[in-house]
């Protein structure tokens, strides 16, 4: 086993029959316990060289996952069957009686099946890396706990999906050089530093979260899908990004031949409480890929606040605003916009806000208003709270604009959900 982390694993075996007994077993064991997963693999000579086998292994992989259709076809709609409550796939008969059976899928119920585990590997996560920090305090370690906080805090009018994934990892694998016993032995210990370093950057920001605020759901290799209170969710992100690209910086392993550290970008969908998970975690993982994108191998975030529920993917939503945004932001990009989002949180010697909600949401209206309209609401609304610094609110620049900014948005989005 050369490495078995982040829902892959690579193996050598003896021949290739053995290998695709392997991958045999795995797959049918996956289609019996796990329905929904979309478990494939594949079996390549080594050839030569161990780390070119390696790169042909995940080529064929990615050909085999587009050539076979994914879980959805398992799941036809015809007959017309009720749809599950959470993840929207096909409900199943559950074997339940009563005038309200629980309408849930196939796929839902193997997870709920696996809620003993799911609480084990809480406990042991906090055993193990929650000895110097908060965590133990700050964790869920039942999704059930969670979505009973979103319903009865007031702190939780919005509930934050959360998804991570490392930078230039593959890039690093393949630009190994050495013979294959030493390539064997890296990637070994490559992938174990590499999962060491995601839980402990997760611990370490976790760890100054509130208490009872944050579920991991996936946590392992370089990925993080994890569920969070809304108003401090970027504030999270924002912590585990930049303690994974700290950790990674100082592991011997997680460099590629240039000596550039392995980083993570992040992407934040925002939504209200029982807001579909599936439709949530689809955006944020979309948000993920256009924060890489924008910033390929540096650490980035981005993020978006479903404020209705018509939803769509990511290029729509953003496709009918009539104005770019400047979001997603590196770390430094970030940490000035928190300030400034800090800014506006700021309150007088009364401990009241120099500018109060109202106005502030009131500008992010006055964001989609012809350009004459908009810039009266400005003048208005600055003339009367003179306290508030505007050109660091709505600028980003030396002075002010006469209108609001697209920015000003991120700076409202920074001030609620970005914990200052």
């Amino acid at each position: 086993m050369l490495q078995s982390i982040s829902g892959k694993a690579i193996l050598i075996a003896a021949d290739e029959a053995q290998g695709r007994a392997v991958v045999s077993t795995a797959t049918r064991h996956a289609l019996a316990q796990a329905p929904g997963v979309e478990l494939r693999g594949v079996v390549v000579p080594i050839g030569p060289s161990l780390r070119a086998a390696v790169g042909q292994a995940h080529q064929a992989l990615e050909q085999v996952r587009n050539d076979v259709p994914g879980p959805d076809s398992r799941y036809l709609r015809l007959p017309v069957v009720a749809p599950c409550a959470t993840s929207g796939l096909p409900a199943m008969d559950d074997g339940r009686t009563g005038d309200q059976p629980d309408v849930v899928s196939a796929v839902t119920q193997a997870k709920r099946d696996a809620a003993d585990a799911f609480d084990t590997s809480m406990k042991d996560l906090i055993k193990t890396y929650g000895g110097q920090s908060n965590l133990a305090a700050a964790l869920f370690t039942d999704a059930g706990d969670f979505d009973r906080a979103a319903d009865r805090d007031t702190e939780w009018s919005w509930t934050a999906v959360i998804h991570a994934d490392g930078n230039r990892v593959g890039q690093t694998i393949m630009a190994f050089e050495g013979d294959d016993d030493a390539y064997a032995a890296w990637l070994t210990a490559f992938s174990a530093e590499l999962d060491d370093v995601t839980h402990q950057a997760f611990a370490h920001a976790a760890g100054s979260m509130p208490k009872k605020s944050i579920l991991p759901l996936i946590l392992g290799g370089d990925d993080l899908t994890a569920l969070c209170r809304g108003d401090r969710a970027l504030a999270f992100t924002a912590a585990y990004l930049r303690e994974f690209g700290r950790l990674a910086s100082a592991a011997e392993h997680l460099k590629d031949a240039d000596s550039r550290a392995i980083t993570a970008s992040a992407g934040v969908a925002i939504v209200k409480p029982h807001f579909p998970f599936h439709t949530a975690y689809e955006l944020a993982a979309q948000l993920c890929a256009a924060a890489k994108r924008k910033h390929p191998g540096e650490a980035a975030l981005d993020w978006h606040v479903l404020y209705d529920s018509s939803g769509g993917d990511l290029g729509t939503i953003r496709g009918r605003l009539p104005f770019e945004l400047w979001r997603p932001y590196t770390l430094d990009g970030w940490d000035a916009l928190a300030a400034d989002g800090a800014a506006l949180n700021a309150t007088d010697t009364d401990g009241r806000r120099c500018l109060p909600r109202s106005q502030a949401h009131a500008l992010r209206e006055a964001l989609y208003w012809p350009s004459k309209a908009a810039e009266s609401a400005l003048r208005a609304i600055r003339h009367r709270y003179v306290q508030v610094d505007w050109s660091r609110l709505l600028g980003g620049v030396d002075t002010a604009p006469s209108r609001p900014t697209p920015r000003w948005l991120d700076v409202l989005d920074a001030a609620d959900f970005g914990g200052a």
